[in-house]
Order: C-alpha cells, then structure tokens, then sequence
C-alpha cells in the first residue's frame, strides 16, 4: 500500500514539474509574439499581473480553506528604500 502512495506522490511531482515547464515556455513564447506585435513591454507586464491577480482572487473566493496571509508578512519581503 505504501508503494501506491509514494508512486501517486511521485506522480503529482511529475505532473507538477511538467506543468511548470510547460506553462514557463508557452510564457516565453506568447511574450515574444505579444511583444512584436505591441512593442510596449510594460503595458504587456501590466496586463500579465493584472490577470494573475484576478485570477488569484477568483480562485481564493471559489477554494474553501485557502490561507490568506496579511499584507504585513508580504511587505517584510519588499525591498525597503
């Protein structure tokens, strides 16, 4: 039975790293034709932060039990002028 576990905890490993990989590239590749198409790198920055900022909140509303962390722990890693 352990050995069910560890394959099915290696298969989401798998998956995970996949995915990553995955969606790591398809970023770069979107970002290139975005790019040449709009040559505004910042506006292009802009809206990919916007869309993974709603998208974060409407997952956290949709998802029960998502620990929401206070601001003051997130601002302990900005840079400090």
């Amino acid at each position: 039975m352990a050995s069910d576990d560890a394959k099915a905890q290696y298969a989401k490993i798998v998956f995970g790293i996949a995915a990553y990989a995955t969606c790591s590239s398809m970023m770069l590749i979107i970002n290139k034709i975005t790019v040449t198409f709009l040559p505004a790198p910042s506006v292009v920055l802009f809206c990919q932060l916007l869309t993974s900022a709603v998208a974060i909140k409407v997952r956290s509303l949709s998802v029960h039990g998502v620990l929401m962390y206070p601001f003051t722990l997130a601002a302990s890693f900005c840079l400090s002028l």
